[in-house]
Protein backbone atom coordinates (compact mmCIF):
# COMPACT_ATOMS: atom_id res chain seq x y z
CA UNK A 1 0.00 0.00 0.00
CA UNK A 2 1.86 3.19 -1.23
CA UNK A 3 1.84 6.19 1.88
CA UNK A 4 -0.99 8.49 -0.19
CA UNK A 5 -3.34 5.53 0.37
CA UNK A 6 -3.08 6.00 3.96
CA UNK A 7 -3.67 9.61 3.55
CA UNK A 8 -6.98 8.29 1.26
CA UNK A 9 -7.90 6.12 4.37
CA UNK A 10 -8.14 8.99 6.76
CA UNK A 11 -9.91 11.48 3.96
CA UNK A 12 -12.35 9.06 3.58
CA UNK A 13 -13.28 7.89 7.23
CA UNK A 14 -13.34 12.05 7.78
CA UNK A 15 -15.40 12.84 5.15
CA UNK A 16 -17.88 9.99 5.83
CA UNK A 17 -17.93 9.79 8.83
CA UNK A 18 -17.59 13.78 10.27
CA UNK A 19 -18.79 13.28 13.76
CA UNK A 20 -15.65 10.90 14.34
CA UNK A 21 -11.77 11.57 15.16
CA UNK A 22 -10.00 9.01 13.35
CA UNK A 23 -5.61 9.17 13.36
CA UNK A 24 -4.09 6.69 10.50
CA UNK A 25 -0.15 6.58 10.34
CA UNK A 26 2.10 4.12 8.76
CA UNK A 27 5.19 2.10 9.66
CA UNK A 28 7.86 1.11 8.04
CA UNK A 29 9.96 -1.81 9.14
CA UNK A 30 12.41 -4.86 7.56
CA UNK A 31 10.26 -6.54 5.41
CA UNK A 32 6.93 -4.54 4.79
CA UNK A 33 4.79 -1.97 6.87
CA UNK A 34 1.86 -1.35 8.72
CA UNK A 35 -1.01 0.68 8.78
CA UNK A 36 -2.74 2.02 12.20
CA UNK A 37 -6.29 3.47 12.00
CA UNK A 38 -6.71 4.79 15.46
CA UNK A 39 -10.60 5.88 16.29
CA UNK A 40 -9.80 8.99 18.68
CA UNK A 41 -13.38 10.17 19.69
CA UNK A 42 -16.72 9.72 17.92
CA UNK A 43 -21.24 9.99 19.01
CA UNK A 44 -21.59 6.75 20.38
CA UNK A 45 -20.00 4.72 22.94
CA UNK A 46 -18.20 1.97 21.78
CA UNK A 47 -18.41 -0.44 24.57
CA UNK A 48 -21.79 -2.31 25.57
CA UNK A 49 -21.42 -1.83 29.12
CA UNK A 50 -19.15 -0.89 32.41
CA UNK A 51 -17.34 -3.71 32.54
CA UNK A 52 -16.42 -4.24 29.01
CA UNK A 53 -14.62 -0.65 28.94
CA UNK A 54 -13.16 -1.51 32.19
CA UNK A 55 -11.72 -4.96 31.20
CA UNK A 56 -10.49 -3.48 27.79
CA UNK A 57 -8.82 -0.29 29.67
CA UNK A 58 -10.66 2.10 27.58
CA UNK A 59 -9.84 0.77 24.69
CA UNK A 60 -10.45 -2.08 22.03
CA UNK A 61 -8.97 -3.11 19.09
CA UNK A 62 -11.03 -4.12 15.73
CA UNK A 63 -10.29 -7.42 14.19
CA UNK A 64 -11.05 -7.87 10.67
CA UNK A 65 -15.07 -8.09 10.58
CA UNK A 66 -15.30 -10.26 13.93
CA UNK A 67 -16.81 -6.99 15.66
CA UNK A 68 -20.43 -8.00 14.27
CA UNK A 69 -20.44 -10.88 16.61
CA UNK A 70 -18.27 -9.04 19.56
CA UNK A 71 -20.63 -8.73 22.97
CA UNK A 72 -18.17 -6.07 24.41
CA UNK A 73 -19.29 -3.58 21.34
CA UNK A 74 -22.31 -1.28 21.59
CA UNK A 75 -24.56 -2.22 18.75
CA UNK A 76 -25.63 1.30 18.30
CA UNK A 77 -22.16 2.05 17.01
CA UNK A 78 -21.87 -1.63 14.73
CA UNK A 79 -23.46 0.14 11.58
CA UNK A 80 -20.54 3.08 11.58
CA UNK A 81 -17.81 0.57 12.07
CA UNK A 82 -19.57 -1.33 9.10
CA UNK A 83 -18.99 2.25 7.20
CA UNK A 84 -15.05 2.25 8.52
CA UNK A 85 -14.56 -1.78 7.89
CA UNK A 86 -15.13 -0.95 3.92
CA UNK A 87 -13.58 2.25 3.38
CA UNK A 88 -10.48 0.77 5.17
CA UNK A 89 -10.20 -2.47 3.50
CA UNK A 90 -11.73 -0.94 -0.11
CA UNK A 91 -8.20 1.15 -0.05
CA UNK A 92 -5.91 -0.85 2.07
CA UNK A 93 -6.64 -4.24 0.11
CA UNK A 94 -5.01 -6.00 3.29
CA UNK A 95 -4.97 -9.55 2.79
CA UNK A 96 -6.69 -11.86 4.76
CA UNK A 97 -4.23 -14.04 6.70
CA UNK A 98 -0.68 -12.28 8.12
CA UNK A 99 1.41 -12.45 5.26
CA UNK A 100 1.38 -11.11 1.54
CA UNK A 101 0.39 -7.04 2.47
CA UNK A 102 0.77 -5.16 4.84
CA UNK A 103 -0.33 -4.94 8.93
CA UNK A 104 -3.69 -3.70 9.75
CA UNK A 105 -4.10 -2.07 13.87
CA UNK A 106 -7.35 -0.97 14.20
CA UNK A 107 -8.53 0.23 17.98
CA UNK A 108 -10.76 2.69 18.84
CA UNK A 109 -8.76 4.96 21.32
CA UNK A 110 -5.31 3.05 22.90
CA UNK A 111 -3.90 1.96 26.09
CA UNK A 112 -2.48 5.37 27.65
CA UNK A 113 -5.71 7.16 25.45
CA UNK A 114 -9.07 5.95 25.68
CA UNK A 115 -11.51 6.64 23.36
CA UNK A 116 -14.38 9.12 24.17
CA UNK A 117 -17.69 9.60 23.36
CA UNK A 118 -19.01 13.36 21.89
CA UNK A 119 -22.00 14.58 21.18
CA UNK A 120 -22.99 14.42 17.62
CA UNK A 121 -22.74 16.98 14.84
CA UNK A 122 -25.15 15.80 12.63
CA UNK A 123 -27.78 17.10 14.82
CA UNK A 124 -28.86 20.24 17.00
CA UNK A 125 -28.22 18.57 20.56
CA UNK A 126 -30.15 19.96 23.74
CA UNK A 127 -28.63 23.11 24.86
CA UNK A 128 -25.27 21.77 26.92
CA UNK A 129 -25.19 23.37 30.32
CA UNK A 130 -23.01 25.76 30.84
CA UNK A 131 -19.41 25.19 32.21
CA UNK A 132 -18.21 26.87 35.38
CA UNK A 133 -15.79 26.38 37.76
CA UNK A 134 -17.92 28.23 40.33
CA UNK A 135 -21.57 27.83 40.92
CA UNK A 136 -22.62 24.45 38.86
CA UNK A 137 -25.99 24.23 40.09
CA UNK A 138 -27.70 25.54 37.02
CA UNK A 139 -25.58 22.29 35.19
CA UNK A 140 -28.60 19.20 34.72
CA UNK A 141 -29.70 17.11 38.30
CA UNK A 142 -27.75 17.52 41.01
CA UNK A 143 -27.51 13.61 42.78
CA UNK A 144 -25.54 14.29 45.95
CA UNK A 145 -23.47 17.21 47.25
CA UNK A 146 -20.00 16.48 49.11
CA UNK A 147 -19.23 19.37 52.19
CA UNK A 148 -15.56 19.17 51.03
CA UNK A 149 -16.96 21.03 47.72
CA UNK A 150 -17.81 18.35 45.02
CA UNK A 151 -20.54 18.37 43.52
CA UNK A 152 -21.98 15.04 41.58
CA UNK A 153 -24.52 16.19 38.67
CA UNK A 154 -26.56 13.98 35.99
CA UNK A 155 -26.74 16.05 32.40
CA UNK A 156 -29.27 14.31 29.90
CA UNK A 157 -29.14 15.05 25.86
CA UNK A 158 -31.56 14.22 23.51
CA UNK A 159 -29.82 14.30 20.17
CA UNK A 160 -30.35 11.88 16.60
CA UNK A 161 -28.22 9.53 15.52
CA UNK A 162 -26.02 8.75 12.83
CA UNK A 163 -28.99 5.99 11.59
CA UNK A 164 -31.48 8.90 12.25
CA UNK A 165 -32.63 7.57 14.81
CA UNK A 166 -33.29 9.23 18.47
CA UNK A 167 -30.69 8.96 20.69
CA UNK A 168 -30.13 9.91 24.77
CA UNK A 169 -26.82 10.48 25.83
CA UNK A 170 -26.36 11.02 29.37
CA UNK A 171 -22.85 12.75 31.03
CA UNK A 172 -21.75 12.30 34.86
CA UNK A 173 -20.31 15.68 36.04
CA UNK A 174 -18.16 16.04 39.42
CA UNK A 175 -17.87 20.03 39.56
CA UNK A 176 -15.93 22.00 42.14
CA UNK A 177 -17.53 24.32 44.03
CA UNK A 178 -16.59 27.65 45.73
CA UNK A 179 -16.25 26.01 48.79
CA UNK A 180 -13.37 23.47 47.47
CA UNK A 181 -10.35 23.83 49.50
CA UNK A 182 -7.08 23.10 47.86
CA UNK A 183 -4.99 20.47 48.11
CA UNK A 184 -0.65 19.89 47.16
CA UNK A 185 -0.93 19.51 43.59
CA UNK A 186 0.86 15.95 43.82
CA UNK A 187 -2.17 15.46 45.77
CA UNK A 188 -4.36 16.21 42.95
CA UNK A 189 -2.78 14.00 40.92
CA UNK A 190 -3.14 10.97 42.84
CA UNK A 191 -6.77 11.97 43.16
CA UNK A 192 -7.37 12.41 39.51
CA UNK A 193 -5.38 8.77 38.66
CA UNK A 194 -7.58 7.45 41.86
CA UNK A 195 -11.01 8.52 40.09
CA UNK A 196 -9.91 7.27 36.27
CA UNK A 197 -8.71 3.87 37.65
CA UNK A 198 -11.84 3.45 40.18
CA UNK A 199 -14.33 5.13 38.60
CA UNK A 200 -13.78 5.81 34.96
CA UNK A 201 -13.87 9.73 35.84
CA UNK A 202 -11.87 11.71 33.33
CA UNK A 203 -10.88 15.12 34.24
CA UNK A 204 -12.15 17.47 31.80
CA UNK A 205 -10.56 20.71 30.43
CA UNK A 206 -13.75 22.95 32.08
CA UNK A 207 -11.68 21.90 35.57
CA UNK A 208 -14.59 19.34 36.05
CA UNK A 209 -14.45 15.23 36.39
CA UNK A 210 -16.78 13.30 33.23
CA UNK A 211 -17.92 9.83 32.71
CA UNK A 212 -20.30 9.06 29.90
CA UNK A 213 -23.86 6.83 29.84
CA UNK A 214 -22.86 4.73 33.20
CA UNK A 215 -23.77 5.49 36.34
CA UNK A 216 -21.10 6.59 39.11
CA UNK A 217 -21.12 4.45 42.14
CA UNK A 218 -21.24 7.10 45.19
CA UNK A 219 -19.87 5.23 47.69
CA UNK A 220 -16.51 4.66 45.84
CA UNK A 221 -16.67 8.63 45.42
CA UNK A 222 -16.96 9.56 49.01
CA UNK A 223 -14.57 7.20 50.13
CA UNK A 224 -11.72 8.81 47.79
CA UNK A 225 -12.86 12.37 48.25
CA UNK A 226 -12.86 11.80 51.77
CA UNK A 227 -9.63 10.65 51.52
CA UNK A 228 -7.83 13.13 49.70
CA UNK A 229 -10.04 16.14 51.56
CA UNK A 230 -10.77 14.83 54.42
CA UNK A 231 -14.10 14.63 56.40
CA UNK A 232 -16.05 17.98 55.88
CA UNK A 233 -18.85 19.50 58.05
CA UNK A 234 -22.24 19.08 56.35
CA UNK A 235 -24.29 21.96 54.64
CA UNK A 236 -27.82 22.03 55.70
CA UNK A 237 -28.63 22.38 52.34
CA UNK A 238 -26.91 19.26 51.42
CA UNK A 239 -29.34 16.05 50.45
CA UNK A 240 -26.75 13.46 51.51
CA UNK A 241 -26.38 12.19 54.85
CA UNK A 242 -23.03 13.15 56.88
CA UNK A 243 -20.24 10.66 55.73
CA UNK A 244 -19.17 8.39 58.41
CA UNK A 245 -15.23 9.81 59.31
CA UNK A 246 -13.95 5.89 60.44
CA UNK A 247 -13.05 4.85 56.85
CA UNK A 248 -10.71 7.88 56.49
CA UNK A 249 -9.04 7.06 59.67
CA UNK A 250 -8.97 3.76 59.20
CA UNK A 251 -5.37 2.89 58.93
CA UNK A 252 -3.92 -0.42 58.45
CA UNK A 253 -1.27 -2.80 60.44
CA UNK A 254 0.16 -6.44 59.57
CA UNK A 255 -1.95 -8.52 62.24
CA UNK A 256 -4.93 -6.21 62.25
CA UNK A 257 -7.73 -8.54 62.03
CA UNK A 258 -11.84 -8.12 60.60
CA UNK A 259 -14.57 -10.22 61.03
CA UNK A 260 -16.40 -10.70 57.10
CA UNK A 261 -19.48 -10.71 58.27
CA UNK A 262 -21.19 -12.41 55.16
CA UNK A 263 -18.58 -15.65 55.35
CA UNK A 264 -18.04 -15.28 59.12
CA UNK A 265 -14.51 -15.26 58.66
CA UNK A 266 -11.36 -13.66 60.04
CA UNK A 267 -9.22 -11.57 57.62
CA UNK A 268 -5.83 -11.09 58.61
CA UNK A 269 -3.58 -8.54 57.52
CA UNK A 270 -0.29 -9.97 56.19
CA UNK A 271 1.19 -7.22 54.30
CA UNK A 272 0.82 -3.69 54.20
CA UNK A 273 1.56 -1.76 50.11
CA UNK A 274 0.97 1.71 49.40
CA UNK A 275 -2.14 1.14 47.62
CA UNK A 276 -3.31 -2.53 48.61
CA UNK A 277 -3.28 -4.81 51.67
CA UNK A 278 -2.08 -8.78 51.41
CA UNK A 279 -4.96 -10.69 53.57
CA UNK A 280 -4.72 -14.23 55.05
CA UNK A 281 -8.36 -15.90 54.51
CA UNK A 282 -8.96 -18.22 57.40
CA UNK A 283 -11.93 -19.79 55.70
CA UNK A 284 -10.01 -21.66 52.47
CA UNK A 285 -7.05 -21.07 54.17
CA UNK A 286 -5.67 -18.60 51.02
CA UNK A 287 -4.29 -15.13 50.57
CA UNK A 288 -6.14 -12.29 48.53
CA UNK A 289 -4.97 -9.13 47.84
CA UNK A 290 -7.40 -5.83 48.19
CA UNK A 291 -7.46 -2.00 46.96
CA UNK A 292 -7.27 -0.21 50.14
CA UNK A 293 -10.56 2.18 48.74
CA UNK A 294 -12.06 -1.43 48.61
CA UNK A 295 -11.19 -2.34 51.78
CA UNK A 296 -11.98 0.94 53.37
CA UNK A 297 -15.63 0.59 51.86
CA UNK A 298 -16.28 -2.64 53.25
CA UNK A 299 -15.51 -1.07 56.88
CA UNK A 300 -17.70 1.90 56.13
CA UNK A 301 -20.36 -0.32 55.27
CA UNK A 302 -20.08 -2.48 57.90
CA UNK A 303 -19.35 -5.41 55.97
CA UNK A 304 -15.88 -5.87 57.85
CA UNK A 305 -15.96 -5.42 61.78
CA UNK A 306 -12.41 -5.05 63.30
CA UNK A 307 -11.77 -7.42 65.90
CA UNK A 308 -10.22 -5.52 69.08
CA UNK A 309 -9.09 -8.51 70.92
CA UNK A 310 -6.01 -9.10 68.85
CA UNK A 311 -4.20 -12.59 68.67
CA UNK A 312 -1.13 -12.59 70.75
CA UNK A 313 1.53 -12.03 68.50
CA UNK A 314 3.46 -15.63 68.06
CA UNK A 315 7.71 -15.36 68.14
CA UNK A 316 8.56 -15.50 64.95
CA UNK A 317 10.57 -18.53 64.76
CA UNK A 318 14.27 -19.31 63.51
CA UNK A 319 14.90 -21.71 60.96
CA UNK A 320 18.15 -23.96 59.83
CA UNK A 321 19.39 -25.45 56.67
CA UNK A 322 18.72 -29.37 57.45
CA UNK A 323 15.06 -28.43 59.46
CA UNK A 324 12.47 -30.49 58.24
CA UNK A 325 8.14 -30.19 57.75
CA UNK A 326 5.98 -31.99 57.15
CA UNK A 327 2.71 -30.46 54.91
CA UNK A 328 -0.35 -31.86 56.97
CA UNK A 329 -2.53 -31.95 53.72
CA UNK A 330 -0.69 -34.28 51.72
CA UNK A 331 1.62 -36.02 54.38
CA UNK A 332 4.64 -35.02 52.32
CA UNK A 333 7.90 -33.39 53.32
CA UNK A 334 10.03 -30.73 52.87
CA UNK A 335 14.07 -29.71 53.94
CA UNK A 336 15.69 -26.79 54.11
CA UNK A 337 18.37 -26.89 51.76
CA UNK A 338 20.14 -23.35 51.84
CA UNK A 339 18.98 -19.78 52.69
CA UNK A 340 19.78 -16.44 51.09
CA UNK A 341 17.93 -13.34 52.17
CA UNK A 342 14.91 -13.91 52.77
CA UNK A 343 14.57 -17.27 50.64
CA UNK A 344 14.76 -21.07 51.34
CA UNK A 345 16.25 -23.40 49.02
CA UNK A 346 14.37 -26.35 49.98
CA UNK A 347 14.43 -30.36 48.48
CA UNK A 348 11.11 -31.79 48.52
CA UNK A 349 9.53 -34.48 46.83
CA UNK A 350 11.99 -37.34 46.57
CA UNK A 351 15.20 -35.00 46.12
CA UNK A 352 13.17 -32.46 43.51
CA UNK A 353 14.07 -28.56 44.48
CA UNK A 354 12.48 -25.67 44.94
CA UNK A 355 12.50 -22.47 46.76
CA UNK A 356 10.00 -20.74 49.51
CA UNK A 357 9.83 -17.04 51.06
CA UNK A 358 10.55 -16.72 54.46
CA UNK A 359 7.17 -14.99 55.43
CA UNK A 360 5.11 -17.67 52.99
CA UNK A 361 7.14 -20.44 55.41
CA UNK A 362 5.93 -18.22 58.60
CA UNK A 363 1.82 -18.44 56.88
CA UNK A 364 1.86 -21.64 56.19
CA UNK A 365 3.36 -22.76 59.72
CA UNK A 366 1.06 -20.13 61.75
CA UNK A 367 -1.92 -21.46 59.20
CA UNK A 368 -1.14 -24.81 60.16
CA UNK A 369 -0.53 -26.22 56.39
CA UNK A 370 3.15 -26.55 57.39
CA UNK A 371 4.19 -28.09 60.56
CA UNK A 372 7.56 -28.23 61.91
CA UNK A 373 9.16 -32.19 62.36
CA UNK A 374 11.21 -32.01 65.50
CA UNK A 375 14.40 -34.08 66.22
CA UNK A 376 12.64 -36.36 68.54
CA UNK A 377 9.93 -36.74 66.31
CA UNK A 378 12.10 -38.28 63.49
CA UNK A 379 13.58 -40.79 66.54
CA UNK A 380 10.08 -41.63 66.94
CA UNK A 381 9.50 -44.29 64.83
CA UNK A 382 6.25 -46.44 65.47
CA UNK A 383 7.04 -49.63 63.27
CA UNK A 384 9.23 -52.29 63.77
CA UNK A 385 10.01 -55.43 61.13
CA UNK A 386 7.88 -58.17 60.95
CA UNK A 387 4.74 -55.72 61.99
CA UNK A 388 1.75 -56.69 59.42
CA UNK A 389 -0.78 -54.45 57.85
CA UNK A 390 -3.63 -54.07 56.34
CA UNK A 391 -4.18 -52.00 53.50
CA UNK A 392 -7.93 -50.68 52.99
CA UNK A 393 -7.68 -50.31 49.01
CA UNK A 394 -5.56 -53.75 47.85
CA UNK A 395 -7.75 -55.47 51.00
CA UNK A 396 -4.10 -57.28 50.99
CA UNK A 397 -1.76 -57.57 53.81
CA UNK A 398 1.36 -56.07 53.74
CA UNK A 399 4.42 -56.99 56.27
CA UNK A 400 7.55 -55.00 57.00
CA UNK A 401 10.64 -56.48 56.03
CA UNK A 402 13.68 -53.60 57.34
CA UNK A 403 13.33 -50.10 58.21
CA UNK A 404 16.02 -47.43 56.83
CA UNK A 405 16.35 -44.40 58.91
CA UNK A 406 12.99 -42.40 58.01
CA UNK A 407 11.84 -45.19 55.08
CA UNK A 408 10.07 -48.62 55.70
CA UNK A 409 10.16 -51.58 53.13
CA UNK A 410 7.41 -53.59 53.07
CA UNK A 411 5.93 -56.96 51.13
CA UNK A 412 2.41 -56.87 49.35
CA UNK A 413 2.05 -60.07 47.28
CA UNK A 414 5.36 -60.90 46.86
CA UNK A 415 6.71 -57.10 45.85
CA UNK A 416 8.63 -55.10 47.57
CA UNK A 417 8.12 -51.35 48.06
CA UNK A 418 8.98 -48.62 50.44
CA UNK A 419 7.47 -45.37 52.00
CA UNK A 420 8.65 -42.40 53.88
CA UNK A 421 7.71 -43.07 57.82
CA UNK A 422 5.53 -39.82 57.60
CA UNK A 423 3.52 -40.68 54.90
CA UNK A 424 2.64 -44.18 56.85
CA UNK A 425 1.81 -42.41 59.50
CA UNK A 426 -0.62 -40.63 57.64
CA UNK A 427 -1.98 -43.54 56.40
CA UNK A 428 -2.80 -45.13 60.08
CA UNK A 429 -4.29 -41.76 61.39
CA UNK A 430 -6.36 -41.70 57.98
CA UNK A 431 -6.98 -45.70 58.54
CA UNK A 432 -5.57 -46.40 55.19
CA UNK A 433 -3.99 -48.89 56.94
CA UNK A 434 -4.90 -50.82 59.61
CA UNK A 435 -2.33 -52.92 62.07
CA UNK A 436 -2.99 -56.60 62.37
CA UNK A 437 -2.47 -58.56 65.64
CA UNK A 438 0.04 -61.61 65.07
CA UNK A 439 -1.43 -65.03 64.43
CA UNK A 440 -1.35 -67.39 67.72
CA UNK A 441 -0.04 -70.37 66.17
CA UNK A 442 1.79 -73.30 67.43
CA UNK A 443 5.35 -72.59 66.07
CA UNK A 444 5.95 -76.65 66.39
CA UNK A 445 3.37 -77.34 64.17
CA UNK A 446 4.14 -74.35 61.89
CA UNK A 447 8.11 -76.37 61.59
CA UNK A 448 6.74 -79.90 60.86
CA UNK A 449 4.27 -78.59 58.00
CA UNK A 450 6.91 -76.59 56.79
CA UNK A 451 8.55 -79.89 56.60
CA UNK A 452 6.44 -81.70 55.08
CA UNK A 453 6.03 -79.24 51.94
CA UNK A 454 9.45 -79.35 51.49
CA UNK A 455 9.25 -82.82 50.37
CA UNK A 456 6.54 -82.04 47.64
CA UNK A 457 9.17 -79.01 46.61
CA UNK A 458 11.50 -80.94 46.13
CA UNK A 459 9.81 -83.05 43.48
CA UNK A 460 8.71 -79.40 41.59
CA UNK A 461 5.48 -78.61 43.47
CA UNK A 462 5.04 -75.00 43.06
CA UNK A 463 2.39 -74.68 45.66
CA UNK A 464 4.02 -76.37 47.98
CA UNK A 465 6.63 -73.92 47.57
CA UNK A 466 4.29 -70.82 47.93
CA UNK A 467 3.26 -72.11 51.35
CA UNK A 468 6.45 -72.39 52.52
CA UNK A 469 7.10 -68.98 52.39
CA UNK A 470 3.95 -68.13 53.58
CA UNK A 471 4.86 -70.52 56.77
CA UNK A 472 8.12 -69.14 57.60
CA UNK A 473 6.25 -65.29 57.52
CA UNK A 474 3.92 -66.55 60.40
CA UNK A 475 6.97 -67.82 62.25
CA UNK A 476 8.64 -64.62 61.83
Amino acid sequence: MAEKDSVQIKKQLSEKLPEYKFSVTRNDFAGGHSVNVRVLSGPFDVFANDNARDRQNGYIEIFRDRYKEDERINDAIKPDIDKMYKIIYDIGQFPSGYHGGPYLHWNFGSYSKPYEVTASKKSTPAPRPEKSSGDTKAEGELLMSFPQGWSLYKTTINKTGTDGKPLKLVVYNLNKTKELKNIPYDKFLEFKGEMLTSLNMKWGKFQKFEKWTFPVDTDILKVIIEKYYGVGQPKEETPTPQPTPSAEKEEFKVGDVYLDKLSQGKLKITEVGLKELMVHIEIGNYLETYNKVYARLMIERGDWVKVEEKEAPKEKESFNVGDKFLMTRTGETFTIDFMVDDNYGIIYFDGLTGNLTKSALQVGLDSGYYKKVLDEEKEEIPFKVGDVYKDAYSKKDLQIVKIEGDTIFFTLNGTEYNVGVIIAESYLVNKIWTKQEPKQENEEEIKKAIAALEILADDGDEDARKGIEALKILLN
